[in-house]
C-alpha cells in the first residue's frame, strides 16, 4: 500500500485483530519455525552451487508481505484499500478495455435479470438491487460498495419500512444523521464485529430471495464465472477476477437493503459502514509476478491445459478434433508439469540430506524426457515403424544437449552483458563442469566412432519405399548384370527391424557390448562427481557475495511453500500425467511428420529438445538478470551432463531389456555439431568472463546447426 492509501480505523474493519504481546512460547516456535524456513532457503541456494541438482531461482519458501516491495503488496491484496479522493485516476486505458471486454456485457445480464424479477412483482427488491449492480459494474471505478450494519435503530427502521412498504426503501432511510432526532441515536452503541455464520439468516423468511435464486442466480453466475474465467486467463486483468470473486461471494447474497453504492467513499454519516469493494484500475500489468501455491500464475493456468489434452488424447477415438491440435496442446502441457516437478524436486532436495536430494535428482530429474523417449520408442515398436521413432529420440537427444551447451548459455550471455556489460565466473568451477562434459560426450558418441573408424554391419539395413524400374535406353539392350542396377530409389532409410541373422550376429559382437560399457561407466562418472563436489571438494563450490547475500535475506521467510510430502504427493501426480501427455504426443506425432514438410530429424532437434527445457532455459536467464552468470552457465552444462551420464544409459538399459530398435548410433552429422560445441563452449569459458558478444557467438553457431539439421532430407517412407 502506498503512503497515500489512507488508513480508517474502525471503518470497514469489523473483523480486525487487536494488537497483543505474543505468549512466549509461541514466540519461541514462530523463532524455531523462522530459523527451519531459513535453514531451507539457504540448502536451496547451496544446492544450486552443487553438481548434480537442479539450479533452481525461485524460492521455496514463502516471504511475507512486509518485505516486499509496494507493487508486490498490490497485487495480493482485496480490492477494498480505500484511497486518498485525489491519489488514483479512473479513467485509464486499461478501464476503458474493460467496459469493452467485460462491463457492458455483465452489466446487461444484471439489467435483463432484474427485469425478470421486476416481471414477478414478488422479486421486485432484488430487481433494484440488480439495477444498482448493473450501474456498478458497466464502471466500478472509484465507486464504493458499503454494508450498512445492522445496529439496533436500525433493526427497527428496517421492520417498520418493511411492514409500512417494503419496495419505497432507500438508502437515506439507513443513515444516521447529525441533526434532530439523530442526537439522541448517537448515544447507540456501535454494532458488534460481522458475525458471518449470521450474515445471510435474513434470506429464509424473504420471498423475493427465494425468487432471485431461481430466477436470476444462475443467469449471474454464468456470467460472472465467464467474467472471472476470462479476466484471470488475461492475467494483466485479475483485478477484475478479484472484483467478480468478491462480487459473488459477498454481495449477490447479500440484503439489498444493506448494500450502499456510492461515489464519495466514507465520510463521518457512513463511519461504521463495511467497505465491501472499492477498485481504482482494472489492469495491473507486474501480475506476471503473482503466485499461486508457490508457482507462478501462467504456469498455473497452462493447467487446465494438461487435463484438456489428456481427454482429448485418450476419449477422442473418431479423430474428431485434428491430431494437430492435440499434439500442440500435449507439447505445451509438458511445459508447467516440468515445471511442477522441478518445484517438487528442489522443495524436497532443500528439506532433507545431500544424499537424499542427490538420489531425488538423479532418479526425477530426467524424468520428464526419459518418459517421453521410452514411450515414442514403444509406439514406433508397435506400429513396426521403430526406424522413424528411434531416429526422433536421437535427434532430441543431439538438440539437447546443442541447446545446453549453445542455446542456453548463449541467450543468458547476451541478457546479463546487455545488463550488466560483462559477468564474471569461477574459471575452476566451470572447468569441472567442463571435465564431466568431455567424459560424457565421448563415452555417448564412443559407439558412433567405432562404427564410422571400422564400418561395422549394424542391425540395420537399407530400405528404399519409392524404386523406378529404368527402361533399357539407360542400361543397355545388352545388360547382365546385377539386378539391382535396373532400379534408381530415391527415397531410401535405415530400417532396424529389416536386418538378418548376420546382421545381428556383428551387432551383438560390437555394438551392443561397447554400449553396454559405455551405459556403465557413465553413471559412475555421474556418482564421481557427486562425492567430489559434495564430500571431499566442497570448498570449491563455496557461496558466493551474491549467494550469501540471499542466504541471509532467507531469514525473513516464515515456513516452506511445500512441505516434504505436500512437494512428494505432487512429484508422484505430475508424473504420472507427465506420462499421460507423452502418450499423447506419441500418438499425435503422426500428424507432424506427416504434413510439416520437414524431417523427423529436425522436429527432434527443436520441438522435442526444447519444450522440456524451458523451465531450466528460464532458471538461466533470471539468474544472468540478477547478474550470476555462473549459475547460468552450471544450469545448461548440468543438464547436457545429465543427458550423457544418465538418459542415454537408461535407454541403452531399457533396449537391453526390452527391444525397441534403439542403437546407440548417432549420424555423423549428430556427432560432429556436438564435438564442435564442446570445444566452443570449453573455449568461451576459459577466460571466467562473458559479454553479449560471446553469447552472439554460440547463439549464431546454435541457429547454424540447427539450420543444417533443418535442411536434412525427409524421409517419409518409414514414418
Amino acid at each position: 500500500m502506498s503512503a497515500e492509501d489512507v488508513t480508517l480505523s474502525g471503518v470497514g474493519n469489523y473483523g480486525a485483530t487487536e494488537t497483543t504481546a505474543p505468549r512466549e512460547d509461541v514466540a519461541e516456535t514462530n523463532v524455531d519455525d523462522d530459523a527451519y524456513a531459513a535453514s531451507i532457503e539457504v540448502t536451496k541456494i547451496q544446492n544450486n552451487r552443487r553438481f548434480g541438482f537442479k539450479k533452481w531461482k525461485s524460492r521455496v519458501t514463502k516471504r511475507p508481505l512486509e518485505t516486499r516491495s509496494t507493487i508486490v503488496k498490490e497485487l495480493y491484496s482485496d480490492p477494498k484499500v480505500v484511497k486518498a479522493p485525489r491519489s488514483y485516476v479512473t479513467c485509464s486505458f486499461g478501464n476503458v478495455i474493460y467496459v469493452i471486454l467485460f462491463g457492458w456485457w455483465l452489466s446487461l445480464a444484471y439489467i435483463l435479470t432484474g427485469i425478470v424479477l421486476a416481471i414477478t412483482i414478488i422479486g421486485l427488491p432484488h430487481a433494484k438491487f440488480c439495477f444498482k449492480l448493473a450501474a456498478y459494474y458497466i464502471w466500478p471505478f472509484g465507486k464504493f460498495v458499503l454494508r450498512i450494519p445492522l445496529t439496533p435503530r436500525l433493526s427497527l427502521l428496517t421492520r417498520e419500512a418493511e411492514i409500512v412498504n417494503p419496495s419505497k426503501r432507500t438508502e437515506a432511510d439507513f443513515l444516521i444523521e447529525d441533526s434532530g432526532e439523530s442526537t439522541a441515536s448517537s448515544t447507540i452503541p456501535q454494532a458488534p464485529p460481522h458475525n458471518p455464520r449470521k450474515r445471510h439468516l435474513w434470506c429464509w423468511s424473504r420471498p423475493s430471495f427465494w425468487v432471485f435464486i431461481f430466477l436470476g442466480f444462475p443467469v449471474l453466475l454464468v456470467f460472472h464465472f465467464l467474467v472471472l474465467t476470462l479476466s484471470w486467463f488475461l492475467v494483466v486483468f485479475i483485478p477484475v477476477s478479484k472484483i467478480n470473486i468478491i462480487g459473488i461471494r459477498s454481495v449477490l447474497f447479500e440484503d439489498p437493503d444493506r448494500i450502499f453504492i456510492t461515489k464519495q467513499g466514507l465520510n463521518t454519516e457512513r463511519a461504521s459502514h463495511e467497505v465491501i469493494l472499492c477498485s481504482y484500475q482494472a489492469v495491473n500489468r507486474y501480475y506476471y509476478k503473482y503466485t499461486v501455491e508457490g508457482m507462478n500464475v501462467i504456469l498455473v493456468n497452462l493447467l487446465p491445459l494438461v487435463v484438456a489434452s489428456i481427454l482429448m488424447g485418450f476419449l477422442d477415438h473418431n479423430n474428431v478434433i485434428p491430431s494437430l491440435v492435440k499434439f500442440i496442446s500435449a507439447l505445451a502441457a509438458v511445459i508447467p508439469l516440468a515445471y511442477y516437478i522441478g518445484m517438487a524436486i528442489t522443495s524436497i532436495s532443500a528439506q532433507s540430506s545431500f544424499a537424499l536430494g542427490a538420489v531425488l535428482n538423479a532418479t526425477f530429474g530426467s524424468i520428464v524426457e526419459i518418459i517421453l523417449y521410452i514411450s515414442a520408442m514403444i509406439k514406433g515398436k508397435k506400429e513396426k515403424s521403430g526406424g522413424c521413432y528411434v531416429e526422433l529420440v536421437k535427434s532430441a537427444l543431439t538438440g539437447t544437449l546443442l541447446a545446453t551447451m549453445l542455446l542456453i548459455p548463449g541467450l543468458c550471455m547476451i541478457v546479463g552483458g546487455l545488463k550488466h556489460r560483462e559477468q564474471t565466473f569461477n574459471s575452476r568451477t566451470a572447468g569441472i563442469s567442463s571435465a564431466l562434459l568431455f567424459v560424457s560426450v565421448a563415452g555417448a558418441f564412443s559407439p558412433t566412432l567405432l562404427a564410422i573408424t571400422y564400418p561395422v554391419q549394424e542391425a540395420v539395413n537399407t530400405t528404399c519405399m519409392r524404386c523406378l524400374e529404368l527402361n533399357e535406353s539407360r542400361v543397355g539392350l545388352n545388360y547382365s548384370g546385377p539386378r539391382e542396377v535396373m532400379f534408381e530409389c530415391t527415397d531410401c532409410f535405415f530400417n532396424e527391424s529389416a536386418a538378418t541373422d548376420s546382421d545381428y550376429e556383428n551387432y551383438s559382437s560390437f555394438m551392443k557390448p561397447l554400449s553396454l560399457v559405455c551405459a556403465c561407466v557413465l553413471p559412475i562418472a555421474y556418482i564421481s562427481g557427486l562425492i567430489f563436489t559434495l564430500k571431499t571438494h566442497k570448498h570449491i563450490h563455496k557461496l558466493a557475495q551474491d549467494d550469501i547475500k540471499a542466504s541471509k535475506s532467507a531469514h525473513h521467510s516464515y515456513a516452506a511453500e511445500w512441505s516434504r510430502l505436500k512437494a512428494f504427493i505432487i512429484l508422484l501426480v505430475a508424473t504420472v500425467l507427465m506420462s499421460l501427455v507423452a502418450e499423447v504426443i506419441v500418438d499425435n506425432i503422426q500428424s507432424i511428420l506427416g504434413s510439416s514438410g520437414v524431417s523427423e530429424t529436425f522436429i527432434g532437434v527443436t520441438l522435442l529438445a526444447l519444450v522440456p527445457d524451458l523451465p531450466e532455459i528460464v532458471n538461466g536467464i533470471q539468474f544472468a538478470l540478477h547478474n550470476n552468470i555462473a549459475l547460468s552457465i552450471e544450469v545448461g552444462s548440468s543438464i547436457a551432463v545429465q543427458v550423457c551420464l544418465l538418459q542415454i544409459p537408461v535407454l541403452v538399459l531399457f533396449e537391453w531389456f526390452y527391444s525397441v530398435g534403439f542403437v546407440l548410433r548417432f549420424n555423423n552429422v549428430s556427432l560432429w555439431s556436438v564435438l564442435m560445441s564442446t570445444l566452443l563452449m570449453n573455449y568461451i569459458y576459459m577466460d571466467g568472463k562473458s559479454d553479449y558478444f560471446q553469447g552472439t557467438a554460440l547463439v549464431s553457431v546454435y541457429t547454424i546447426f540447427i539450420a543444417m539439421f533443418y535442411f536434412i532430407p525427409k524421409t517419409t517412407g518409414h514414418c
